[in-house]
């Protein structure tokens, strides 16, 4: 679509000859012949470009090109003038920001050519002015994210054997108060700040020392992203996490493509080494799904939310887990039944053989209690 030159003047037929001369530019021409003429015109389409004669009778143009600085600043502006109106055309370049004044008569030729170096200098200005909008909303975001990363903190939420006692607990990634949203954005804004894996080392500090205050014979799920596995920190004997590998169950998850990961069957063979469990979390969720599992084999399987929520009233449902259930007790994987709200869901489940629920039925996320607190029943 061509861009559109609004072109101001009092005289129609100096209007019609400019709207001749300018057919085939490669822009759009429309005329008004007053000022009330050309807010109409503005009002009702988008333009690019004003040219307005300074001596209109209702309103001088530099007047009407300096309101509509204010109510349109990307349109482009520029300003006709006669002999003896150079001390206000010179006023009006500070006081309206005119791009170029003209005087009157000018050629269409003339004409033509400040037009298409004012759509050019136009379009420039708005990519400049765009990328420094981009640029002010990175440094907002990155210091949204410091100020996040600086409060991190992990809500722990229960993971419990069929009879009710107390397994494991996942931790949570929360944000400060006056961040982020919630534990999504953050994760978001670290993906797009390039971030990811400070973020990720930060959360597995703080899981450490979660980890290392639990009972004896429970476990902590640790959410890992898939980059994360390329993170040589993850395999250090000396980082936080690693000297609680035994208490640690790595849930792995799926906002990225495994098969990007570079040696993921020896990586997955020193985690195992080092101690920890593994857990596959989304399982049943697509053919990613399966085909993680099978990479991964994974030590827990959690299965999709989706293939849990109402599942007491889909026998569908609950075919498909009962056959996900059997595939898994053959590898000796436990199966994880994660988002239980309902006891018809928790019930269901336990008469499928699932090992292990999560859910806001067995208990909501919530701050870790004081050191010592927390038990096993």
């Amino acid at each position: 679509m061509l861009p559109t030159v609004l072109f101001l003047d009092d005289e129609p037929e100096l209007t019609r000859g400019v709207a001749r001369a300018l057919r085939k530019a490669s822009f759009r021409v429309v005329t008004a012949n007053s000022v009330e003429d050309a807010r109409t015109v503005l009002a009702r389409e988008e333009v690019h470009v004003v040219v307005s004669d300074e001596r209109m009778p209702d309103m001088s143009g530099s007047s009407f090109l300096s309101e509509l600085r204010t109510e349109k600043p990307d349109v482009t502006r520029i300003l006709l003038t006669g002999h003896g109106d150079l001390d206000v055309a010179q006023s009006a370049i500070n006081r309206a920001e005119i791009f170029r004044f003209l005087r009157k008569p000018c050629p269409p030729d003339e004409l033509e050519s400040c037009l298409t170096e004012a759509l050019t200098a136009r379009d420039r200005y708005l990519a400049w002015a765009e990328h420094e909008q981009r640029e002010h909303a990175r440094q907002s975001t990155n210091s949204t994210f410091g100020s996040a990363l600086g409060g991190l903190w992990l809500a722990m939420q229960p993971i419990v054997r069929p009879d009710g006692t107390l397994f494991a607990y996942e931790a949570l990634a929360r944000v400060p108060h006056g961040t982020f949203r919630g534990p999504l954005e953050l994760f978001e804004s670290a993906h797009e700040l390039h971030r990811t894996t400070e973020l990720e080392r930060a959360v597995r500090a703080n899981a450490a020392l979660l980890a290392s205050q639990l009972p004896a014979g429970l476990k902590l799920f640790v959410n890992v992203e898939p980059s994360s596995l390329g993170d040589a920190e993850l395999y250090d004997d000396a980082s936080p996490l690693s000297r609680v590998a035994s208490r640690v169950v790595l849930e792995i998850t799926e906002r990225a493509p495994l098969r990007s990961i570079v040696d993921l069957e020896g990586r997955i063979a020193r985690l195992r080494e080092m101690g920890f469990m593994l857990a596959l979390d989304d399982f049943g969720a697509g053919s990613a799904g399966f085909t993680a599992f099978a990479t991964l084999r994974p030590d827990v399987a959690k299965l999709d939310m989706d293939m849990v929520r109402g599942i007491d009233k889909s026998d569908v449902q609950q075919r498909t887990v009962r056959s996900m259930i059997h595939l898994c007790k053959d590898l000796g994987v436990m199966v994880l039944g994660e988002g239980v709200e309902t006891d018809g869901e928790r019930e269901t489940l336990r008469e499928l053989g699932v090992e292990l629920l999560q859910g806001y039925l067995v208990g909501k996320p919530a701050p870790p209690p004081p050191v010592g607190r927390q038990s096993e029943g």
